[in-house]
């Protein structure tokens, strides 16, 4: 039996894998997010080195909201398409509601997450043809020097920038994910898209207003905002980081499979 559902699931993820990867909308968001990026640090051409480009850029501009909406185009809204072509019922039928469920996510999770991340390095190799990644006197090191990790930005900047693009990018496969299980919900699969932008600004720019810092888990994948008079192991922000993304992983899986089971 349980090799039974070995199978069923490697089915399921080869045949997701290769409708995620193989179409189109892969590439063209990789590009999207690699424009918003580039049109965006335009404005910050007088930096003096490639961290002051990317910490301007990634802080001073819209890209990560932008980032948002690109990571849900990939396979965020399979489910809606697979109800839209009447698939449902027979892509469970090849396997079953958890396989189903399970292969959608991990594929959503994984779409998004390459294609925001290859993105956005896409952009670091590009201003590193016209930028040293750090200079000798670099302000931007000297002035983010107290947040976690800020260390690296003088000793090993692309370290530095590598992890907060993971960081950005595990977030925007998270909520791309709870858009896809939400999309069960919803008509039109275009609304999809915007959802991990509702999310993000609902999360992180509403409720931290309202509670304490503690509570919203918003610095932990925003290494260049972490309050400065907050003093823990940096491996630890990174550890937050990986479980709010696992609850944010299993809240949709638990919805997804439930919803399935009744559109069945």
């Amino acid at each position: 039996m349980s090799r039974q559902k070995s199978r069923s699931i490697g089915r399921f993820l080869k045949a997701d894998g290769y409708r995620a990867f193989g179409d189109i909308r892969f590439p063209v968001s990789c590009l999207l997010v690699f424009l918003c990026w580039y049109v965006n640090a335009r404005r910050f051409r007088t930096s003096e080195d490639l961290i002051g480009i990317y910490v301007n850029t990634w802080g001073r501009s819209i890209v990560t909201l932008l980032d948002m909406v690109i990571a849900a185009f990939p396979f965020a809204t399979a489910v809606c398409e697979d109800r839209r072509d009447r698939m449902l019922r027979y892509s469970v039928l090849r396997g079953s509601v958890p396989a189903y469920t399970g292969s959608k996510l991990a594929i959503c999770f994984f779409s998004s997450f390459a294609a925001i991340f290859i993105g956005i390095n896409g952009f670091v190799l590009k201003e590193m043809i016209s930028y040293t990644a750090v200079a000798p006197n670099s302000i931007t090191a000297v002035n983010f020097s107290v947040v976690p990790f800020g260390g690296l930005l003088k000793s090993h900047p692309l370290l530095f920038i590598e992890l907060q693009t993971a960081l950005d990018s595990l977030l925007c496969a998270a909520y791309s994910c709870l858009a896809l299980a939400l999309s069960i919900k919803s008509r039109y699969s275009y609304g999809t898209y915007v959802m991990p932008f509702i999310f993000y600004y609902i999360l992180f720019e509403e409720i931290p207003g309202q509670i304490p810092w503690y509570l919203t888990f918003r610095e932990c994948f925003e290494l260049l905002t972490f309050p400065v008079e907050i003093q823990v192991w940096p491996g630890i922000i990174v550890c937050v980081a990986a479980l709010t993304t696992f609850a944010i992983l299993f809240i949709s899986y638990r919805l997804m499979i439930g919803w399935v089971r009744k559109c069945l």
